[in-house]
C-alpha cells in the first residue's frame, strides 16, 4: 500500500508493515499529475512542427507573451480553431524552464494576440537618469566612485556617525557628518515620492490621524518600467498540458480566468491587473504595543517567481495606514467604550484606502500610457485584481463581521458544512448597507454599527472599493495558505491530537522518531516551541503522522492524513482539473472522519466539548478550486510573500530610526534606502551598457 510522503521513510525503517493507515479504496493518493510539473527546456528546432494535431509556424520559436508578438507575422489559423494552441518554444523567455526532460511540455492559447501593442519608443528610468546626469560628475552628488561606495555602505550599515576620516591620501569625502550624508543621499534619484495627509473622522475631531502614502499610478508605472523584474506577461493566455487543448492548467496569474475576463471587456487594450496587500505588523518585541499597517502594491505583469523574491522589490510600499488610537473620545456607556474605538478604526482604514486609491479610479475605464522595461509605450487599463490578507484583515477589507465567509453566504452556523453556499457578491454587501441607511436615515455611527452587526457587517458605511464598480471584492479577497492552512493545522488539528494523546506523551512520541535526512528532529517535542514560523509549521506537518501512529484512533489518523494531503496539494505550482477534484476529495474525507474529535472529546474548550466545527479557516477550503481557476496557483496569493516584504519595509525600518514619531521616520529611512538601491543598480546598468547585456540577477 502506498503511504503518505511524510511517514514513508519512518515506516520503512520500522518493522510495522502490518499497520493499516487507511482504507485505500476510499482514500485517493496523488499520482504523477500533469498539473504538478513545470515545462522543460527543450530544443524544438530539431523536432516536428506538429504537436498533437496543432500546427505551428516557425515564427513562433521566438514568440514572447506580449513583449514582441505584435511585431511578428503570426499565423494563428489551424483549421477552424482560433486561436492556436502552441507549445512553449525553445529559446522563449515566457516561462522559467527546468532541465528535466521527463516533465511534459506546456501548450498555450493566446486569445488576445493583438492587445499588447507597443507604441513609440520611450525612456526607461535608467535612461532618464543617464540623460539628466552631468558627464563630468557621473556620481553626483558624490565626488568620486570611492566616495559613493563609502556613502552606500554607511547609508545601509550605519544609522548615525559624527565624523568620517579616510586615511587614503588625496581623498577627503565631501560629507563630514550624518546630516551631510543624509542630504547627499536625498539628492539621489529615486522612486515615487511620499505624501502626507491628516485624516480626521467626524466622530473623533480631536484625534487626527497621519496618512503617509504614494501615488499608486506612479508606483505601477515604476514597476512596469523596472528592468530588474525580468520578462513580464502583458496578455492573458490559456495553458494546457496536452496539444489538443483539453486539459487546462492554472499556474501564473495570466493563466487564470480573472485576467481573461477583464481582457474581454477591453479587447484592444493592455490590462494591468495589480495586487494589494496589508497586514498589521508588530514592531516591538516582548514589550510595547507599537505596530504599523503597511499597504503594498505589485503588478500581475510580474511573474510569481520574481514577486516571491524580496531582493527583487516587486512589492512597493504604497502607504502606511494609521492604526487609529483615539484618546479623546467620550463614551456614553461601557459597551460603547469597548466597541466604538474598533468601529472607528475600521472606518479609518476604509477612509484612508479611498484617499490612497483615488488616483487609480479614472484609469479603470480610460487607458493610461505606461513605459515597459524595454522602453516601449503601451496603453493600459488599471484594474485591482485581488487582495492578499490574513483572516481578520480579510473581513476588514470586505466589510463583513467576523465568522462569516466572504466568497459565499455561509454564516456562523453554516461554517462546518462540507460544501459552499450561494456565492456572495460585493454588490450584495453594498445593498445591505444601503438598506440600513434607508431604514435608519438618521442613525449615527454607533447606531449604524449595531444594526450592521445584526446583518453580519462590520459597521463601515462606505467601503473603499465602492469607487471600483467592476471589482467584486468577494472574488478579490483570497484564501491564505500561511494562516488558513499551515497555522490552522497547528491551532486546531494538532491541538485536538494533544488533547487525545496528552502533551507529554506526544512529545515523547516525537522524541522517539528516528532521525532522517531532510526531516527535522524535535529534540524536546513540540510543546516547548513558543514561537511558530512557517518553517516550524512545515516541519511539524512532515513528522506528525508517524508520531501519531498507534496513539490515536484510525479515524483521527485518516482525517489528519486527508488534511495534510490537502495542504500539500494546495501548494502545487500549477493545477489541473484533476488536482482540483482531488483537493475536494481530500476535503470530503476529512469531513467524513472529523466527528471522531468530538466523540472522543478532543475538540473542547473552556466549557467542555465543542459539538461543531464552525471554524472559518476550515470552511474556506472548498473555495480553493474556484480561486485557483481565477488567479492561478496559490503561490500567487499567499501571505508568505508579503510577510517577507514586511520584514524589510517595517521591522528593519523601525530598527533604523529613533522611536519618536517612528512612522514618519520610517518613511524617510525607506526613501533613502530605495535611493541607494536604485543608484547602485543604475551604476551597474551604466557600466554594463557597452556589453549590450543587462543581467537583472547580477
Amino acid at each position: 500500500m502506498e503511504k503518505s510522503p511524510s511517514c514513508q521513510a519512518w515506516l520503512e525503517s520500522q518493522d510495522y508493515k502490518e499497520i493499516n493507515l487507511d482504507n485505500s479504496s476510499s482514500f485517493p493518493l496523488p499520482n504523477n499529475l500533469p498539473g504538478f510539473y513545470e515545462e522543460p527546456e527543450e530544443d524544438s528546432s530539431d523536432s516536428d512542427d506538429n504537436y498533437g494535431g496543432w500546427e505551428i509556424d516557425d515564427s513562433m520559436n521566438n514568440m514572447d507573451t506580449g513583449n514582441s508578438m505584435d511585431s511578428m507575422d503570426v499565423d494563428c489559423s489551424v483549421g477552424n480553431a482560433t486561436p492556436q494552441c502552441i507549445p512553449n518554444p525553445a529559446g522563449s523567455t515566457t516561462r522559467d524552464h527546468t532541465n528535466t526532460s521527463d516533465f511534459p511540455k506546456r501548450y498555450y492559447k493566446f486569445p488576445f494576440l493583438n492587445v499588447a501593442k507597443k507604441l513609440q519608443k520611450a525612456d526607461t528610468p535608467y535612461e532618464k537618469t543617464k540623460q539628466n546626469e552631468d558627464p563630468n560628475a557621473p556620481f553626483f552628488p558624490f565626488a568620486t566612485e570611492e566616495e559613493w561606495q563609502l556613502a552606500n555602505w554607511l547609508g545601509i550599515v550605519l544609522t548615525h556617525f559624527i565624523l568620517i576620516q579616510v586615511n587614503a591620501p588625496g581623498h577627503v569625502p565631501s560629507f563630514k557628518t550624518s546630516s551631510d550624508l543624509i542630504n547627499h543621499i536625498e539628492a539621489l534619484p529615486g522612486l515615487p515620492p511620499w505624501n502626507a495627509r491628516w485624516i480626521t473622522l467626524p466622530e473623533a475631531p480631536k484625534d487626527p490621524q497621519l496618512l503617509l502614502y504614494r501615488d499608486p499610478v506612479e508606483c505601477l508605472k515604476w514597476l512596469e518600467a523596472n528592468p530588474e523584474l525580468g520578462e513580464k506577461d502583458y496578455v492573458p493566455y490559456e495553458e494546457y498540458v496536452d496539444g489538443e487543448g483539453t486539459i487546462c492548467c492554472y499556474s501564473e496569474i495570466a493563466s487564470g480566468e480573472a485576467w481573461n475576463e477583464l481582457q474581454r471587456k477591453f479587447p484592444n487594450l493592455t490590462i494591468n491587473p495589480f495586487i494589494l496587500t496589508t497586514d498589521s505588523t508588530h514592531l516591538t518585541q516582548l514589550t510595547g504595543d507599537k505596530k504599523v499597517k503597511p499597504l503594498l502594491i505589485s503588478s500581475a505583469h510580474i511573474r510569481q517567481n520574481v514577486r516571491a523574491k524580496p531582493s527583487k522589490w516587486a512589492f512597493l510600499p504604497l502607504a502606511f495606514i494609521p492604526e487609529g488610537k483615539f484618546s479623546h473620545l467620550e463614551f456614553q456607556n461601557p459597551t460603547q467604550a469597548s466597541l466604538l474605538p474598533g468601529i472607528l478604526s475600521r472606518c479609518l482604514y476604509h477612509m484612508c484606502m479611498r484617499e490612497v486609491m483615488k488616483p487609480v479610479s479614472p484609469f479603470t475605464v480610460t487607458p493610461i500610457e505606461m513605459v515597459d522595461s524595454e522602453g516601449y509605450i503601451r496603453k493600459e487599463i488599471l484594474a485591482p485584481l485581488f487582495y492578499i490578507a490574513d483572516t481578520p484583515e480579510q473581513a476588514l477589507v470586505a466589510g463583513l463581521a467576523p465568522n462569516n465567509c466572504i466568497p459565499c453566504l455561509a454564516g456562523t452556523h453554516l461554517l462546518d458544512a462540507d460544501h459552499v453556499q450561494i456565492p456572495r457578491t460585493g454588490q450584495s454587501i453594498l445593498d445591505t448597507i444601503k438598506g440600513i441607511h434607508q431604514e435608519f436615515p438618521d442613525a449615527d455611527t454607533w447606531r449604524f454599527a449595531m444594526v450592521a452587526k445584526e446583518r453580519k457587517l462590520n459597521g463601515v458605511e462606505e467601503p473603499w472599493w465602492i469607487d471600483f464598480p467592476s471589482l467584486d471584492i468577494c472574488k478579490a479577497v483570497c484564501p491564505d495558505v500561511l494562516h488558513g492552512l499551515h497555522k490552522a493545522f497547528k491551532d486546531h488539528c494538532v491541538a485536538w491530537h494533544i488533547n487525545l494523546v496528552g502533551k507529554l506523551e506526544l512529545d515523547a512520541h516525537f522524541r522517539r522518531l528516528p532521525k532522517f535526512p531532510g526531516f527535522r528532529y524535535f529534540t524536546a517535542g513540540i510543546s516547548k516551541i513558543s514561537q511558530w514560523t512557517g518553517k516550524e509549521h512545515r516541519d511539524l506537518q512532515h513528522s506528525i503522522l508517524p508520531a501519531l501512529v498507534g496513539a490515536v484512533p484510525s479515524q483521527a489518523l485518516r482525517a489528519t492524513r486527508a488534511e495534510l494531503y490537502f495542504i500539500y496539494m494546495a501548494q502545487y505550482c500549477s493545477h489541473t482539473e484533476e488536482t482540483l477534484s482531488q483537493l475536494m476529495e481530500y476535503n470530503k474525507i476529512w469531513h467524513l472522519n472529523k466527528n471522531i474529535f468530538i466523540t472522543t472529546g478532543a475538540r473542547r474548550g473552556k466549557k467542555g466539548t465543542i459539538p461543531h466545527f464552525r471554524i472559518p479557516k476550515l470552511h474556506t477550503r472548498p473555495h480553493y478550486p474556484e480561486f485557483i481557476r481565477r488567479l492561478g496557483a496559490t503561490t500567487n496569493f499567499t501571505t508568505e510573500t508579503p510577510e517577507c516584504y514586511h520584514i524589510e519595509y517595517a521591522k528593519k525600518a523601525y530598527r533604523g530610526v529613533s522611536k519618536k514619531d517612528y512612522t514618519e521616520q520610517m518613511v524617510r529611512w525607506l526613501d533613502r534606502q530605495e535611493k541607494l538601491r536604485y543608484f547602485e543598480r543604475y551604476i551597474e546598468w551604466r557600466q554594463l551598457q557597452h556589453t549590450g547585456y543587462w543581467n537583472s540577477d547580477s
